[in-house]
């Protein structure tokens, strides 16, 4: 026995005649025990061995016991001072301090330290005078210059810390009076950094960190689960929840620099939080398994999910807010999918769903960005892209966007496929309430590169089909109801369809190259047919009446030499009724002009 403090000698003989134990076994260089228990039935248990250790244990209350098991020789008995006294530094000593205060009881608190390690364990009851049962802290740490604090007040707790390696940091507090909380971290590497809190009942948290410089941070207010594992190098997560129960967050990371929120640290704060649920029964998961992934979430509202899967150095943000009301049809409220497969490094994702029953699901295998945005109810966006610079924004509205079966509207339908560098613009906004149907649909394929989409319909029941080879332009715009539009483009095309009105039909078929179409109604029922299949065709069709017909059919072998350079214009004027025209032009150099005034057909 080498260095037994005169108090653990004095209160170790006080508390055996209160029926406490203490037991203190030293054998090394420069080890300091320090124990001191009070009320009845507590026990300590110390045992060093090797240098420099020092324990403090402070026991307060009843059936409470600590065991303490310190083992390393890492500073030789000669090593040089530093200042007076160099035998208790953090960074050259086993260093554990357990504290359980007043009216604790049937609590365990066990540090077992090899190397030159520092753990600090507190546990407390329900305030002044008050007791706990069920509390118990676990610290086992093994290598050099870890570091593990843990504080808990309540009942019914647990925490476990376990460190291997060396300059690893844990911190965990369970306090605000919590009840049936769980708290775990396990730390296998170097210089990782964990900080858990839990304020609320019923919590529980874990940690796992396989790998060296893995950072993780997690906040949470309530019955809420948080699970974060990292395998890999300088990974970096942090969880923030509250705001009601039944929260859920799990990330998994496998790899090395990749992002759900930056941790922080002891002294340097959050700047971006990874997962934020702020309500209850949300669902977030992100798994990263590959180098430079970064992923965000942010849910207000309740039963909201979001699944983000990383495979490949991409980014990911979604942010849903909303709740239910009068549907009964969640959980899931707002759900998101992204999913950003080998291939997808540098590929970008922007979610953010507001209202109730929104779906969004977005699948990335190449370098592209997908910028979904959906406020109502009942919205739907699919977005799959698999080429290198392929761009897709989705933005659907509806007005009013929430109030209930019958009254919020939204109901927008939109799905893009991009396989090559294309870009895709979907603006729909629903003003009539359909109730899960669709109200705006808008599908875009795109199979080549550089074509252009870009589709805004603003209505009910509208229908637009724009499918693209290579290099085509599309420009469709719908405003009214029930409205639809179909644009096939072969190769290096323009074709432009602009709709006003109600119950109009446009269909664009080209399927030969450098053509242009331009459709232009302004009015209800009306029909207009553009078929052309030769080089450089251009038709034009303005209707501004009720019902009128227009056929025109640029037509010829695919395989002519030269220019068809046929030109079509077709106008069957404002008032008119039942207007009809066809126009055929299968040679070279053909000129067509039509224009109408009543009921009549050409």
């Amino acid at each position: 026995l080498t260095s037994v403090s005169a108090l653990a000698l004095l209160t170790a003989g006080s508390a055996m005649a209160q029926s406490n134990t203490s037991d203190i076994t030293q054998d090394g260089h420069g080890q300091l025990a320090t124990v001191s228990q009070g009320g009845s039935s507590n026990a300590s248990d110390v045992l060093q061995d090797g240098f420099d250790n020092m324990a403090t244990v402070s026991q307060s209350g009843s059936n409470s016991s600590v065991d303490i098991d310190q083992q390393g020789d890492d500073v030789p008995p000669d090593a040089p001072a530093i200042g007076d006294d160099d035998r208790f530094d953090p960074e050259r000593s086993n260093i554990a301090e357990a504290s359980q205060a007043s009216e604790v009881t049937n609590s365990a608190i066990t540090i077992d330290q090899t190397g030159n390690n520092l753990a600090t364990a507190i546990q407390r009851g329900f305030g002044i005078g008050g007791s706990s049962d069920g509390q118990n802290v676990d610290i086992i740490q093994t290598g050099n210059l870890n570091r593990a604090a843990t504080d808990q007040r309540g009942d019914n707790l647990n925490m476990t810390v376990t460190q291997d390696g060396s300059g690893n940091n844990a911190f965990l507090n369970q306090d605000h009076v919590v009840i049936g909380a769980d708290s775990t971290v396990m730390q296998d590497g170097d210089n990782n950094f964990a900080d858990t809190l839990q304020t609320g009942d019923g919590g529980f948290s874990s940690v796992n960190q396989l790998g060296n410089g893995n950072r993780a941070a997690l906040i949470q207010d309530g019955d809420n689960d948080s699970t974060i594992g990292q395998t890999g190098n300088t990974n970096e997560a942090t969880v923030n929840q509250g705001g009601g129960d039944g929260n859920s967050s799990v990330i998994t990371q496998t790899g090395n620099g990749n992002f759900a929120g930056d941790s922080g640290g002891q002294s340097a704060p959050t700047v971006t939080v990874g997962v934020t649920q702020n309500g209850g029964d949300n669902q977030s998961t992100v798994t990263q398994t590959a180098n430079g992934a970064s992923a965000t979430v942010n849910q207000q509202g309740d039963e909201n999910r979001s699944d983000i899967q990383q495979y490949s150095g991409a980014s990911a943000s979604v942010s849903q807010t909303g709740s239910e009301s009068n549907y009964g049809l969640a959980p899931p409220n707002n759900d998101s999918t992204v999913l950003q497969n080998a291939g997808a490094g540098g590929a970008s994702t922007i979610v953010s769903q507001t209202g109730e029953l929104n779906r969004s699901s977005v699948i990335q295998n190449a370098d592209a960005d997908a910028d979904v945005t959906q406020n109502g109810v009942y919205n739907e966006s699919n977005v799959t892209q698999n080429a290198a610079g392929a761009s897709a924004i989705v933005n659907q509205q509806g007005d009013p966007a929430s109030g209930g079966a019958g009254i919020g509207q939204g109901d927008n339908l939109s799905n893009v496929t991009q396989n090559g560098a294309s870009t895709a613009s979907v603006n729909q906004l629903a003003n009539n309430p359909t109730d899960g149907f669709a109200s705006n649909d808008s599908l875009i394929l795109q199979n080549g590169d550089g074509s252009a989409a870009d589709v805004s319909q603003t209505g009910d029941n509208n229908d637009s089909d724009v499918v693209q080879g290579a290099r085509n332009d599309a420009v469709v715009s719908q405003n009214g109801d029930e409205n639809i539009s179909i644009v096939n483009q072969a190769a290096d095309n323009d074709a432009d369809v602009n709709q006003q009105g109600n119950l109009n039909s446009s269909d664009v078929q080209q399927s030969g190259d450098f053509l242009r179409a331009s459709v232009d109604q302004i009015g209800d029922e009306n029909e207009s047919t553009i078929t052309q299949t030769r080089r450089g065709g251009n038709a034009h069709v303005d209707q501004l009446g009720f019902s009128g017909k227009s056929d025109i059919q640029q037509i010829g072998e695919n395989s002519s030499v030269g220019n068809s350079d046929n030109a079509a214009g077709l106008r069957q004027l404002a008032g008119s009724t039942n207007a009809d025209s066809t126009i055929i032009q299968g040679g070279r150099r053909n000129s067509a002009d039509v224009e109408q005034g009543g009921g009549l057909k050409v």
